[in-house]
């Protein structure tokens, strides 16, 4: 941190797969490079400077962690309760707490069996679905 003053934590980031281990990589982000640095746990490792995939206009916030009450198992335990949900098979879960809407937020993309891509955005503060979307990943194919 102190050779890179101008960089904070933007997210967490992990992904879940049929073994259910999660694997941590931290995002601190860069204003003024517009560049995002991750830190891999277990081993630690550093990734070097990469480009933001974002809008240009879209402003990367700092992570409020402290403000976090929600932990990512019990959001998960949450997501799997769903009735809508409940018939489904999730062949892997990409996890990730970032900002939105003013507050952290575990934004969750589930890929099912049948190709679906179910995504929800709950408030780590309260436990509240903020946004919920499913849609066939055979949508994003290109031509």
């Amino acid at each position: 941190k102190s050779n890179n003053n101008d960089y904070y934590l933007s997210s967490l980031f992990s992904t879940v797969n049929q073994d259910e281990s999660l694997k941590w990589q931290f995002h601190y982000y860069s204003k003024e490079k517009d560049e995002m640095v991750a830190f891999n746990i277990n081993p630690i490792t550093i990734e070097p400077e990469s480009e933001v995939f974002k809008n240009k206009d879209t402003k990367i916030e700092p992570l409020e962690i402290k403000k976090v009450k929600i932990g990512v198992m019990q959001t998960l335990r949450k997501i799997k309760n769903l009735k809508q949900y409940s018939h489904e098979t999730f062949n892997q879960k990409i996890i990730l707490l970032q900002q939105y809407e003013k507050q952290p937020c575990w934004n969750i993309s589930l890929i099912t069996s049948t190709y679906q891509i179910i995504n929800i955005k709950l408030s780590a503060i309260s436990g509240k679905i903020l946004h919920e979307s499913k849609e066939s990943l055979l949508s994003f194919k290109t031509s």
